[in-house]
């Protein structure tokens, strides 16, 4: 028990009392400190994942430059349809469903040559191979959706008149 400023019996030091006030369960900053702890969480259960099947650690490079070539190869397909017409609202939506579309098959087609090839002739497990098979497809659809979308999120309208005039250059 502490005496307050006014000579009153109090639980907590004022200055205790404040930041309590400040950090209340509605706070933002509980909200935000919620969500990265949730975050941080799954990626510890991630690493636990890995730690018991090690052999999926070896295939993350693997699922990192398929995600980044697949992206790339989006946004660049993007520009060029912005820098040849000034797409719609309806064709912005429309390109980047194709683009999600075309990234999922491409990569579900990489998944069925290379689940097989790890399981029979790199002798990996079961499980693993059926892990990956399944991975290329899903993280194709999501980095071909959120590349095909960066450069409509990204473009205030006066700067695609400056990406369509950059993409009629030749070098």
């Amino acid at each position: 028990m502490f005496v307050d400023g006014e000579g009153r019996l109090s639980s907590a030091p004022s200055e205790e009392l404040e930041y309590l006030k400040k950090t209340g369960i509605d706070d933002y900053l509980f909200a935000a400190r919620t969500g990265w702890l949730a975050f941080f969480l799954c990626g510890l259960l991630l690493c636990a994942l890995l730690e018991r099947e090690i052999e999926l650690a070896f295939f993350v490079p693997l699922i990192i430059g398929h995600g980044g070539n697949s992206g790339g190869q989006a946004v660049s397909t993007v520009i060029r349809s912005i820098g040849r017409r000034s797409p719609s609202g309806s064709e912005a939506i429309s390109t980047v469903a194709t683009e999600a579309l075309a990234g999922a098959l491409q990569s579900l087609l990489l998944g069925c040559l290379v689940g097989p090839a790890l399981h029979f002739f790199l002798d990996t497990s079961r499980a693993v191979s059926t892990v990956m098979a399944t991975t290329l497809p899903l993280l194709g659809l999501f980095s071909n959706c959120t590349g095909a979308m960066l450069p409509f999120l990204t473009a205030a309208p006066g700067q695609l008149v400056v990406i369509r005039m950059l993409s009629r250059t030749s070098y």
